[in-house]
């Protein structure tokens, strides 16, 4: 059952624990105050999209006919567009500015960077509880 695997609980956990930074960097404004906190959330948010990716596969085909190659490509592609969504949601809710030029250029393609390396560190994780490497 997946729910009771080691990569379910580590996703939920790590979900969580998300949940709670971002909580408390909406409540004391630590994006704006610790250089390094949007860094770890986004690196986070990949690897949580990399390692629900795997557990997408899990449910949906046999581990077995799921290759490291194909993986990894759907887990980054994944984390690539929930990030392009959570960067849109910013515009939206007007927390970044395309006025605020190569700051927010760097920003984002940083972001999205982070998200990317997130997944492929969590997939891997998870291909290694499935013992393909």
């Amino acid at each position: 059952m997946m729910f009771q695997t080691k990569l379910f609980k580590l996703t939920s956990v790590l979900l969580f624990l998300i949940f709670v930074l971002y909580f408390l960097e909406l409540k004391f404004y630590l994006s704006w105050t610790v250089w390094w906190y949007d860094i770890l959330l986004h690196f986070l948010g990949g690897g949580v999209v990399g390692m629900a990716t795997l557990l997408i596969f899990e449910k949906l085909f046999d581990t077995e006919a799921v290759s490291v190659f194909k993986a990894v490509l759907m887990g980054v592609i994944g984390a690539f567009v929930v990030g392009m969504l959570w960067e849109i949601l910013e515009l939206r809710l007007d927390l970044v500015s395309f006025s605020d030029g190569a700051i927010y250029i760097t920003d984002t393609t940083s972001d999205l960077v982070l998200d990317m390396t997130g997944a492929f560190l969590g997939v891997f994780y998870g291909l290694k509880t499935w013992k393909k490497i």
